[in-house]
């Protein structure tokens, strides 16, 4: 599994706002208060809680390993390095992501993962 994956949108722009407002419903979720554009993800109130007292006492220490997800309009990265429950809403939310812009999907190798992280429709029937 890749450690860093890249969405970038074939047309357009990500919406940062309609990205923004998923991202601060997922998980226990806060905007890093330093890097306004990176959001933390915890899959627990207590992970959300450590992660907003690391940042405020002890920023040159970098983020806790939770779920990192930097959104811009043009790039949106997600930072899987972190513990398996945390993994699940990574999952949850390039699901999201992959649902609602059609986007690439690079690693840290900018090895092309269209393919493997492209939404498929589920068949109705």
């Amino acid at each position: 599994m890749p450690e860093i994956l890249y969405f970038r949108p074939l047309t357009g722009l990500f919406d940062e706002a309609q990205v923004s407002g998923y991202l601060a419903g997922l998980g226990y979720s806060f905007r890093d208060a330093i890097q306004a554009e990176t959001f933390v993800v915890s899959h627990t109130a207590a992970g959300r809680d450590f992660g907003l007292e690391r940042r405020r006492t002890a920023p040159e220490r970098g983020f806790p390993p939770l779920l990192l997800i930097l959104v811009r309009p043009g790039l949106i990265t997600v930072d899987q390095q972190t513990r398996p429950e945390e993994l699940l809403l990574a999952a949850q939310f390039m699901e999201w992501l992959t649902d609602h812009y059609d986007c690439t999907a690079t690693d840290d190798y900018d090895h092309d993962l269209t393919e493997a992280y492209k939404r498929r429709p589920v068949p109705r029937g």
